[in-house]
């Protein structure tokens, strides 16, 4: 209790309003040329990477391990100090690093002043999907500008057994998510085209808000989904749900008309007969009525001209009887008994040359 009492009294302000201390220039000018060939790293995930580790790894994953000297900082950093300076910038332009896996980002010392220090990271990106008439410096220039700072470009013409590729190097904030997919118009009328992006020597990442700095089951990030993409979403189920029916509706008519035809085709023998059938029965019925209708104007003497043939001298001949012999009671008998015995009828044809076909009908002989 003691100890932590004189320890808590050792925090007094005492002598603050005292001159600051200045140190000399020779000391400053040793001490920047002393950190001025060291890089100072830091990783993106440290819950799972573990400084020590980290400081005996990186050297070897450099090829430098005899030439690297390492110090962990207070502040979570490593400092790795460098005897030439080619070997630093080598380490920075075969960059980024990973360890465990996870990435880790580096700046130099002398860097430390700059707003943006241990924040940015580089990487070489491949972009794919650019038509090959905008395949050029100027094109990809200004599509890199769109990621990040760039910082270097290549393109690789196509050959007989690989196909054009495009690289730009790109530094952005290793604390801001990655860009996997971009729209782009190049021009006006003409349709946007997807743009894909690969990042070369990848590791992990949060694949639900694409941050270098967790995994997906510690991310607290929900990727809100835009209203208009819902309802888009749910125009298109609701158009992929009326095509199937539409489709189900044409597919089940199609099989009824197939079956009519079928069944039209056992059928049609079986019409054609009965077709000919009520033809014949039209015939006879026409007969019987031409018949109903020309009797009774027969039983009265007057001249009937049938339609359809040419019998301008057409006489009906009926036998003679006498009302005083046969009287009213008996021709309604003979008119009944013509009518309802009509197969009784004597038919007389009789041909002459000048007035064509003469026809007679005889009454039936008496009982």
């Amino acid at each position: 209790m003691d100890r932590d009492l004189w320890k808590a009294m050792q925090n007094l302000n005492i002598g603050s309003n005292l001159q600051p201390l200045r140190l000399s220039r020779d000391t400053q000018r040793r001490n920047a040329t002393a950190n001025r060939l060291s890089l100072v790293v830091r990783g993106l995930n440290p819950a799972h990477q573990n400084l020590t580790g980290m400081r005996n790894t990186l050297p070897k994953a450099w090829r430098l391990h005899d030439r690297v000297r390492g110090q962990i900082n207070d502040d979570g950093t490593i400092q790795f100090f460098f005897t030439e300076e080619h070997n630093l910038l080598s380490v920075i332009d075969r960059g980024p690093w990973s360890f465990k896996d996870w990435m880790v980002i580096m700046d130099p010392w002398y860097r430390r002043g700059n707003p943006n220090f241990l924040t940015t990271i580089s990487f070489w990106v491949q972009i794919y999907n650019i038509p090959n008439e905008y395949r050029n410096q100027e094109v990809v220039e200004e599509i890199g500008r769109e990621l990040g700072h760039q910082e270097g470009l290549r393109i690789v013409e196509p050959t007989r057994d690989n196909l054009s590729e495009v690289w730009v190097r790109i530094r952005f904030d290793a604390y801001q998510p990655l860009t996997f997919t971009r729209y782009i118009h190049f021009e006006e009328g003409r349709d946007q085209v997807l743009l894909r992006f690969e990042y070369e020597r990848l590791k992990k990442f949060c694949v639900t808000c694409g941050r270098l700095t967790h995994e997906r089951m510690e991310c607290g990030h929900v990727l809100p989904q835009p209203q208009q993409l819902i309802e888009q979403n749910e125009e298109e189920q609701l158009c992929q749900q009326i095509n199937l029916q539409q489709q189900d509706q044409e597919q089940a008519l199609a099989e009824g008309e197939q079956l009519m035809v079928e069944k039209e085709e056992a059928e049609s023998p079986i019409e054609q007969v009965d077709h000919d059938e009520e033809e014949n029965l039209d015939q006879i019925h026409i007969a019987e009525y031409m018949q109903d209708v020309t009797q009774p104007l027969l039983n009265q003497g007057t001249p009937v001209s049938i339609p359809g043939i040419s019998c301008p001298t057409t006489t009906f001949e009926i036998g003679s009887t006498s009302g005083a012999d046969r009287g009213s009671k008996r021709k309604f008998e003979d008119i009944i008994s013509e009518d309802s015995y009509p197969a009784r009828r004597q038919r007389i044809e009789e041909t002459n040359d000048e007035d064509g076909l003469v026809v007679a009908i005889r009454p039936p002989p008496e009982p």
